[in-house]
């Protein structure tokens, strides 16, 4: 930041040694002549870059610490006592930061960037600067499992020189940028097989219900439920019972079997044994009926 303050010429007004302009005074403190209207409106304008310049160069979390500040020489100063403490205190607790921070799952690797920058600078700041190719080390260290392949391949690499850590970041958010387009692939074709499968699923129920048929009114296509005749027919107090033939019923029969002790081979064709109670009689001669009508169904005996 200081550079940047010196290239612009703002680097007198931020330290407070181009104060602001003051009315002469007599001995007793009373205003004898007020103060270069010209002098007074140049330093607030230089006074006005200055602070500018300081809001915009320093990371988001220092800005709390001067955001209510109207002089430039004071937010110079307040940070300054904040970020230039040499004390055993201030040291650890930067070194414990950097030992801590993690790329959190789903953060912005630039985000992370950024906090990393902000505890180097603060580091430089105090007189205890961070070499270029130990903070790339600490940066493997603190990414997530998904990067596994990117760590194992910068690692395994054979350099003729260290890797510092402008070129990890860069290639860290190339990584980044490679993993989303992949998992944004994956997901499309997730959604497009899960989009067929649902199609074929809709498919294979449609065919079925084309051929059930309903029990109701007879027709294809819906069951009983969803019968539009049968809904008419409720309303309307004409609701047809359910007809014998689609009621399910279970009856216990008792088999009873004649044996005959003792029996000869010879066939009888002209006897027919009776059981009177019996529900059905079954015989090869059609004559011996009174009559007789076809059932029009098939029996398995």
């Amino acid at each position: 930041m200081m550079a940047i303050l010196q290239a612009y010429d703002l680097w007198e007004t931020a330290t407070g040694n181009d104060p602001e302009p003051q009315p002469t005074r007599d001995s007793m403190g009373n205003v004898t002549s007020p103060a270069d209207p010209a002098v007074v409106l140049g330093w607030k304008h230089r006074n006005a870059d200055t602070l500018c310049t300081i809001v915009l160069s320093v990371q988001d979390s220092m800005l709390t610490l001067i955001q209510h500040v109207l002089k430039a020489s004071d937010a110079w100063e307040l940070l300054r006592n904040q970020y230039e403490t040499t004390n055993p205190t201030r040291i650890l607790n930067l070194e414990n930061q950097l030992q801590s921070e993690k790329l959190a799952d789903g953060e912005a690797v630039d985000l992370f960037l950024t906090r990393i920058k902000g505890l180097r600078d603060q580091m430089a700041a105090i007189g205890m600067p961070l070499k270029s190719e130990d903070l790339a080390r600490r940066f493997l260290r603190a990414l997530p499992p998904k990067f596994d392949g990117f760590v194992t391949a910068l690692t395994t690499a054979v350099r003729p020189t260290p890797l510092t850590f402008e070129e990890f970041s860069s290639m860290a958010m190339e990584e980044e940028m490679r993993l989303k387009v992949r998992n944004s692939a994956d997901e499309a074709y997730a959604a497009n097989a899960k989009g067929k499968a649902k199609s074929k699923d809709s498919g294979e129920s449609s065919d079925k219900k084309k051929k059930m048929k309903c029990f109701y009114c007879g027709k294809k296509g819906h069951m009983a439920k969803e019968c539009r005749k049968k809904q008419a027919d409720a309303k309307n107090g004409t609701l047809k019972k359910p007809e014998s033939a689609n009621v399910a019923k279970t009856t216990e029969v008792e088999l009873f079997i004649a044996v005959e002790e003792s029996c000869s081979m010879a066939t009888h064709d002209d006897a027919w044994i009776i059981d009177s109670g019996a529900s059905r009689h079954m015989t090869s001669h059609n004559d011996w009926y009174t009559s007789l009508r076809p059932t029009g169904e098939e029996l398995k005996v």
